[in-house]
């Protein structure tokens, strides 16, 4: 591809059933009739009343999670967010980061990837230079003290961020003597996101906001749009992306953190069922033939 976005954002759709509203009972109001509910402000309100999900659907969000990180490996993009408006991914992150650590669809798409950077060089076609760093998110780092060896067949290193950035989870094995270089080392960072990235944080900035006003420590009047870009900053570890992907009936965010979107190509998949390989490499191929003109 002429060209791939360096961070890529996929918005899941939001009808994926969970086997549990068709067991439980007490559910049966929030969202076991889910296309029976006609007010979107009901919906809102179905998807915040979830609290638990069933073992199997937990499941199924992480055998999902793992193709679409795996399918991004073979497309050799280094970083990937995945977004649900509601909390499925925080209270699957147990089978989220099992999957991760165990799955032989990630490690192939990994060594695969590094097998066709290997072809690349041999036939003198990649100029990329980035064995070893991969990730691309630590340009600035090029000590080759911290670079990893990377041959296929050695386990594949995950970073993944999670609970709006406040967790940071390794996946893989790495020297222990490298620990201290381990953010120059990883292979791909995934960010597992949902709406408390989003509102929530500005509540929060709202509340510190006030907090420092009434303690003196800042001026009301110095409080402007560039104060809040700065602490939306500060709140990322990640650069904004340049592709989201959204899967859904209609083309809604839900409520996607906005602040990620500043310069975003939006690409809707007009779906409701499960992501395909076939819809998200071919996402990829649009992208591939755009002209990105930042307003102009």
């Amino acid at each position: 591809m002429p060209k791939k976005p360096k961070h890529l954002s996929v918005i899941l759709p939001h009808r994926l059933k969970n086997p549990n509203n068709n067991n439980n009972n007490n559910s049966s109001s929030s969202s076991s009739n889910w296309n029976d509910i006609s007010s979107s402000d009901d919906k809102q309100q179905s998807l915040i009343n979830i609290n638990h999900y069933d073992v199997s659907y937990l499941e199924e969000i992480a055998m999902l999670v793992e193709e679409i990180v795996a399918w991004t490996l073979l497309a050799k993009i280094p970083c990937l967010s995945i977004y649900r408006q509601d909390d499925v991914l925080r209270h699957g992150i147990e089978n989220i980061l099992c999957h991760l650590d165990e799955s032989p669809i990630i490690q192939q798409a990994f060594d695969d990837s590094l097998s066709a950077d290997s072809i690349n060089d041999a036939e003198g076609s990649d100029k990329s230079g980035d064995d070893g760093n991969r990730n691309g998110l630590n340009n600035n780092n090029n000590n080759n003290k911290t670079k990893r060896n990377r041959a296929v067949g050695n386990k594949i290193l995950i970073k993944v961020v999670y609970d709006s950035g406040k967790k940071i989870k390794y996946i893989g094995n790495y020297p222990a003597t490298e620990v201290k270089n381990i953010e120059s080392l990883f292979d791909i960072q995934v960010n597992l996101l949902s709406r408390s990235d989003g509102r929530k944080k500005l509540v929060d900035l709202t509340k510190d906001l006030c907090s420092q006003v009434a303690s003196n420590k800042i001026n009301s009047k110095e409080i402007d749009i560039s104060t809040i870009n700065r602490y939306a900053k500060s709140t990322k570890s990640f650069p904004d992306p340049e592709l989201v992907l959204v899967y859904s009936e209609e083309f809604v965010l839900y409520n996607y953190p906005p602040w990620h979107l500043k310069n975003s190509e939006l690409h809707h998949i007009p779906s409701v069922k499960r992501p395909t390989m076939d819809s998200f490499y071919e996402a990829l191929y649009v992208y591939a033939s755009t002209e990105q003109r930042y307003g102009k």
